[in-house]
């Protein structure tokens, strides 16, 4: 039930924001793809902008992730068996 709850938060969070975010750096932006998590830099060019995108490692940024996910899941039964406290 958690996991389900997990996942809705998620997928409505996907859907309340744009699919790219920018920040400002240095020359340019990084912009980040909130869809896949790509990340790219852009600089403007005489004949427009230009993204390259930036080279991650998979493994590592999923393993990062799964333990965020595992760190949430703990969090909320957390939260929920301090409210059935205060009951």
């Amino acid at each position: 039930m958690t996991s389900l709850r997990f996942k809705r938060r998620e997928a409505l969070s996907h859907r309340s924001r744009s699919r790219y975010s920018f920040n400002r750096v240095e020359n340019g932006f990084v912009r980040f793809d909130n869809t896949n998590g790509e990340i790219a830099y852009c600089s403007a060019q005489t004949a427009g902008w230009i993204c390259q995108t930036v080279p991650i490692d998979r493994a590592s940024t999923t393993a990062v992730t799964e333990n965020a996910q595992k760190d949430v899941l703990f969090l909320d039964r957390l939260k929920a068996e301090i409210a059935s406290l205060a009951e």
